[in-house]
């Protein structure tokens, strides 16, 4: 199972590549907000770096705290 994780709650934006729960790749941005700015970029970075597909993704996980209200609904929203 390929699972992409996000994290937006922490002073940082992070995407994961996760495969039967080893670590594939990770990318982190240390920062105290702009989330909902840099995720996305992040994310596709990751992606494009690892040629993964988003349809080769079988999940999507996403850190809900703790941490920043704000935080999770970016994280959350990004997933859905």
């Amino acid at each position: 199972m390929l699972i992409l994780g996000v994290n937006t709650v922490a002073n940082a934006c992070e995407a994961a590549l996760v495969r039967g729960g080893a670590l594939l790749a990770e990318l982190s941005e240390p920062m105290n907000q702009g989330h909902d700015a840099r995720l996305a970029p992040v994310v596709d970075q990751l992606m494009r770096e690892t040629g993964v597909a988003f349809t080769d993704l079988d999940r999507v996980a996403v850190i809900v705290g703790p941490g920043s209200y704000t935080g999770v609904r970016v994280g959350v929203a990004f997933a859905r």
